[in-house]
This record gives structure tokens, C-alpha cells and sequence, in this order.
């Protein structure tokens, strides 16, 4: 039965609860991010249920000064939104009937609930419609705390002011256009310990830096199924570098809120922690030859509802689904003009976007096999359009993982890279992401430090806000043995990216080289909050602690290791190694390390590329086959070389061997010498 009473503002119907008053859709208790326009049209379907709602009638109720000529695209728009939101569809309508030609009628019985006082306006929080954890976050009260969110420019201000879902249309589109770091393998290195005041002072949440703009960070995008993961996690990122290229707008923490979920963190907290002015949240759904991408922008100075955007398309739209998002986010932010804010090295071919979103997500996925598939996706963009300066950069970044794996194929790989990404620069010169791939190659294949300081500088300049550039820079920086300013570029990233887990972990490999057991210790303690034991970090914290000599503790974590593979030969190998370190100390042990990858026993293999062998050589004392090797890693070009020249067990035990000297000034690393001036 129907219900047309109008003289109430509270509905219920199905699953549903609408309040006309605030605009609040809620199902199953739930709320749902609903746009004014959309509200309007709701409840004239409500009050009219049962009822034919022409369209000229929409029109009038929406737009009653006649402003909106062409209506009948955002009608459609919407209805498409409102059936979105009650999971509705047209084929098989089971809220919103519509007649062809005449209009829309809401076909479910509708109940009216009694209010006995009206609700404050107050701003709300508003939900997305899928229902996460995100979601469910930033539905938490927030209470007001002005010490961590300062107060917005007066511009700012009065945006948020006039943004609200009742005072102002939401930019809302549904598109059918024609045509539309990995990181580097790095040494995780690790030591056990407390240093909670000195973790405390370098490792709390910084002050936010002062930008002339605006901070943003992105949140994952939530989704429905593999498929639309995979392509949500890389179109998320690509997002993330086309705004960050926009003047004004400054991407922040973009792999801190990656762990929202993880943590159940609320998301206002998390705001006041990574210093955003706004977040972007959103969901990417569907699968096969339809997508859905929502995104809602929300202040976090108060956590409320700023704008939403809609986008619906096939798979050759993502392209210009991007290109439309970031544009109309740059406008609705800053209320600018529309001008054309598109990226230099994108591309307009719908299959070719789509491929490299594939080959972005295969490669941060790091195995053998999904870089193969990275390399193939890559290939294929570039053979759509031999102009996509991106695909061109990612198939660098792709080799130059590849080269450090495979030592046989090391040459022809950072070949191919650089080949890749010199023409990556020639299309798009002003990319950040080219130049921090342009030091990698110009360091890893050419050994030129110079130039690859240079790259890596120009990276941070055009991007400083991405902490993996800073990342990056220390690392070379450490491979110089200039600690101290490794340091500061660790600082840098930790700060744009609070809770990034491989910043820790170089942050461990620059703290051995360093011989900072301080420092070392509160990052210990830091990772170990992030993340639990596994069987690599116990491994990494193991070398750590043999390079602080404290070789009891580092035998017993690589039994533990040992222990957790359920390696019963890695175990009986660290019982020997101990045994013999009982005996004849450090020495003796890696003479059973030796033994063990020389006869391919204990659990300890090696490999071509294995750069470890010539430090066990060192602890041995067996200095001439330590040099011998050193000299083999440098005729081969050994990508992982330059990461433990000034380890310090080679500087410990090979300082005073002239050759180990001639060997840092082979590879360019002279003025790092020992005993040099």
C-alpha cells in the first residue's frame, strides 16, 4: 500500500531510511554519501510514491527559475546516481519504475515516521556507499581539537562553508567519452633493542609542512572484486601522480594510508597525523566491460562532506575518467577556471592506459613472475602508442628490478632500461618519476654517482612530497658513506610518509653502515610495531646484529629463522656455526657459512649474484679470497655491489688492503676510501 502523506520528512522504505531535512540516506542504519540534486529527486519520488513523476515535473522542482536549459542530462545523471545507491537497476527495477517518454515512479511501499522535533543543520559525516571500514571510520564523532588542525585560509574557509550536500551542486558526471616505484630490492637490515625516547623525538608525527596549496592524500579505493582491485590499486597511484604534477595541490602519505584498514586507524587522526588538508576517499567497482568509480572529498579539518564525483565507463574510458577526476578535483578545491591541468606523458589510447595500469600493478607486486607480466604490459602500451612516456618509464623501472636479480642477464637488462627510459625523457622531460629512474640506471649500470645525485635531486624538486625519491637518494648517499645526509633524506621521507615501511627499512641499512646502533635500535623498534616477525626480518636482523659484533645473538635469530621455515638443515647449521664460534669465534662460524655455500648444504646457497660471499671471505681472514671476489663482483657489474663496499665488514676487515682501496676507486667511490684524502 502507498503512502502519500506528505506532512512528515522522515521516510522508511525497504532497507532504507531518508530524512529530507538533513539529506540523509542510511541503509540498514548505514549512512550513504548522497549529493543534494540526488536528494531532491529522491524525495519527490518519496512523496509521490505510487505515482507518475513527469519529467518537466522534475525539472520544475529542481529548477524553478529556469536556469538549467539542457535538463535532461542531469536528470538522467541523477536517477543513474539514485539507482546506484539503492542497488537498483533499470532491466529489473525494484524502487525506481521508469515510464518511457513520461517520467519515474518509485514502486515500493513507502512509511512515513512521526518526528517529534526537528534535527539541528549541523555539518554530519558523511559515508560512501560501500560499506568499509573506511567508511565506517570517518562516520566516527570527531571532536575538535585545534592544536593539530590548524585553521584554513579564509578562501578555504568559505569553500567548506558552501560545499554542503544542502547548499551547493556536487560535481557529479557519468562519462561516455569516445576515446579515452616500485622499490628498488634493497639490504633490510635490522637490530634488536629499546631506545623508546630517541625513537620518540625522531620518529613521532612531524609538524606539517608549510605549502602555498593545498595537501591532499588518497585513500585506497575500495572495490568488489580481483579484477577491479587490481586496476583500483594502479589507478589510484596514476591519480595520485597526475594531480601531484598540478600546481598548488600537494599529494602527500600516499603509502601511509594504504595501511587505514589494516590499523582500523580513524581517519580524522590519521589527517592530523600526516599534516592533509583533505582526503580523497572512494570506491572503484564493477568487473568485465562496466566500472564505477566514486570519490568523495572530505576536509580534514572537520571531517565533513566537501564534494563528490561520479564516473561510470568501459574499460577504454579509464583514460578519460582520470583526465575528468583530476580535473574537476583541481577545480572543486581550489575554485579555479577550467583549464586543461592533463599530465605531459599520458596517453589518449583507452587500451594502452589500460595496459599500463596492469603493468603498474604487476610490478609492485615484486615476484619473477609478475614482473614478466609487467614487462608484457608495458610492451603492449607502448605498441598501441609508441608516445607513452609513462608505459616507456615503467618498462624502465621494470629492467632495472630485473637486472639486479639476474646476473647473468644483468648488462642486457640495464641496457634495455636505459634505452627505455631516455626515451621516456625525451617525450616527457619534466617527470619526476623519469629522472629518479634516469639516477637508478645512471648509478646502477654506469656508475656515475655525479650524474645520478643530479637525477635524483631533479626528482625530488619536481615531486618532493613522494617519500620514495627521498628513499632513493639516501640510499645512494649511504653507498657514498655520507650518513649524515642519508639521514636527513630518511627524515624527509618519514615525515611526507609516516607509516611507509621501506623507509625503515633503509633506514636500518644506512643505520649499520653508519654504525648508529642508537638509531638503528628505535627504527628496530618501529618496524617491529608495523609489522610482526616473519622469517626475512628475523634473517635482516640477524645480519644487522653480526655487523654490530654481536654474533651470539645474530646465530640464535637465524636459528629462529631457521626455525620458523621449519629448515631443519638451516638449524643443524646454525648449531654447528655456534659450536664453532664457542670455539674459534667469528671466524670459525664463517668458515661453516663457507663450507655450507660452497657444498650447497645448511640451507645456504649461492647464487651468480650473491655478494654476500666475499664478506664471509673478510670475516674469515682469508683476505685474498675475499679481494678475488670483490674483483669478480666489479668485472660482472654487480648491480648489488655499490650497497656493501663500505659495510662494515669489508671496512673492518679489508681497510688496510691496498687492493680494497683500488677497488673503491674502480668503482668511483675513491673519496670514500679509507685512509684517502
Amino acid at each position: 500500500m502507498f503512502m502519500t502523506d506528505s506532512s512528515h520528512s522522515l521516510f522508511r522504505f525497504s532497507e532504507f531510511t531518508f530524512d529530507t531535512l538533513t539529506g540523509e540516506l542510511k541503509r540498514k542504519g548505514i549512512s550513504l554519501s548522497i549529493n543534494k540534486q540526488t536528494a531532491d529527486i529522491l524525495t519527490i519520488l518519496l512523496r509521490n510514491a505510487g505515482q507518475l513523476v513527469t519529467r518537466e515535473e522534475l525539472r520544475n522542482t529542481l529548477w524553478p527559475d529556469g536556469e538549467i536549459v539542457n535538463y535532461g542530462p542531469l536528470i538522467n545523471n541523477g536517477i543513474n546516481r539514485l539507482r546506484y545507491l539503492l542497488r537498483d537497476t533499470p532491466k529489473n527495477a525494484q524502487y525506481i519504475e521508469c515510464l518511457p517518454k513520461r517520467g519515474y515512479r518509485m514502486r515500493v511501499s513507502v512509511e512515513f515516521i512521526p518526528r517529534e522535533t526537528p534535527p539541528a543543520l549541523a555539518p554530519r559525516i558523511q559515508a560512501l556507499p560501500v560499506e568499509s571500514s573506511l567508511a565506517l571510520a570517518l562516520a566516527q564523532p570527531v571532536a575538535e581539537t585545534p592544536a593539530q588542525f590548524p585553521s584554513l585560509p579564509a578562501e578555504r574557509t568559505a569553500l567548506a562553508e558552501t560545499a554542503q550536500p544542502s547548499q551547493r551542486p556536487i560535481a557529479r558526471f557519468r562519462h561516455r567519452t569516445p576515446a579515452m616505484a616500485a622499490a628498488f630490492a634493497l639490504l633490510f637490515l635490522a637490530a634488536l633493542g629499546l631506545a623508546a625516547l630517541w625513537a620518540y623525538r625522531h620518529f613521532s608525527p612531524a609538524k606539517k609542512p608549510q605549502y602555498a596549496g593545498i595537501v591532499l592524500g588518497i585513500a585506497p579505493l575500495d572495490n568488489n572484486s580481483p579484477e577491479a582491485a587490481d586496476l583500483a590499486s594502479s589507478f589510484r597511484l596514476e591519480l595520485a601522480d597526475s594531480l601531484s604534477r598540478i600546481p598548488q595541490i600537494h599529494v602527500r602519505a600516499i603509502y601511509s594510508l594504504e595501511d587505514l584498514r589494516r590499523r582500523g586507524s580513524d581517519l580524522s587522526t590519521e589527517a592530523a597525523k600526516l599534516g592533509l588538508d583533505d582526503i580523497l576517499l572512494g570506491s572503484f567497482t564493477g568487473s568485465g566491460n562496466q566500472y564505477h568509480l566514486q570519490l568523495e572529498l572530505v576536509s580534514a579539518r572537520d571531517a565533513t562532506h566537501m564534494a563528490s564525483f561520479e564516473y561510470s565507463g568501459t574499460p577504454k574510458e579509464l583514460a578519460s575518467i582520470r583526465e575528468n577526476a583530476q580535473q574537476e578535483i583541481f577545480t572543486q578545491i581550489l575554485l579555479a577556471d577550467n583549464k586543461n591541468h592533463r599530465p605531459s606523458g599520458s596517453t589518449d589510447n583507452p587500451e594502452a592506459y589500460k595496459s599500463y595500469l596492469r603493468g603498474r600493478y604487476n610490478f609492485f607486486q615484486g615476484s619473477s613472475e609478475s614482473l614478466r607480466l609487467s614487462l608484457d604490459d608495458y610492451q603492449k602500451a607502448i605498441a598501441l602508442d609508441p608516445n607513452f612516456a609513462q608505459a616507456y618509464t615503467g618498462l624502465s623501472r621494470t629492467w632495472i628490478v630485473m637486472g639486479a636479480r639476474d646476473a647473468a642477464q644483468q648488462q642486457t637488462f640495464m641496457r634495455k632500461a636505459s634505452e627505455t627510459v631516455d626515451k621516456a625523457r625525451s617525450l616527457d622531460p619534466a617527470s619526476a618519476e623519469v629522472h629518479s629512474a634516469l639516477g637508478m640506471v645512471d648509478l646502477y649500470r654506469n656508475w656515475d654517482w655525479s650524474a645520478a645525485e643530479r637525477e635524483d635531486r631533479q626528482a625530488i624538486q619536481l615531486d618532493p612530497n613522494l617519500a620514495i625519491y627521498h628513499q632513493w637518494y639516501a640510499v645512494l648517499l649511504c653507498d657514498e658513506g655520507r650518513y649524515k645526509e642519508a639521514f636527513h633524506e630518511l627524515d624527509i621521507a618519514h615525515q611526507n610518509d609516516p607509516d611507509w615501511y621501506p623507509a625503515y627499512i633503509t633506514d636500518f641499512f644506512v643505520s649499520t653502515n653508519a654504525r648508529d646502533n642508537t638509531r638503528m635500535a628505535a627504527t628496530s623498534k618501529k618496524l617491529l610495531e608495523m609489522r610482526p616477525a616473519t622469517p626475512k626480518v628475523l634473517d635482516n636482523i640477524a645480519n644487522s646484529l653480526w655487523y654490530s659484533q654481536r654474533y651470539v645473538e645474530a646465530i640464535h635469530e637465524w636459528r629462529t629463522m631457521a626455525e620458523m621455515e621449519k629448515d631443519q638443515e638451516r638449524i643443524a647449521l646454525e648449531d654447528r656455526g655456534l659450536d664453532a664460534y664457542r670455539h674459534g669465534g667469528a671466524r670459525a662460524y664463517a668458515q661453516v657459512r663457507l663450507d655450507a655455500i660452497r657444498t650447497g648444504t645448511g640451507g645456504v646457497h649461492i647464487h651468480p649474484n650473491d655478494s654476500a660471499l666475499v664478506e664471509w671471505y673478510a670475516v674469515a681472514g682469508d683476505k685474498q679470497a675475499a679481494i678475488a671476489d670483490l674483483n669478480r663482483l666489479i668485472a660482472i657489474h654487480d648491480t648489488n655491489l655499490l650497497n656493501i663496499l663500505l659495510s662494515p665488514v669489508l671496512v673492518d676487515n679489508l681497510r688496510d688492503t691496498p687492493e680494497y682501496r683500488a677497488a673503491l676507486f674502480k668503482v668511483g667511490l675513491g673519496s670514500a676510501a679509507p685512509g684517502h684524502h
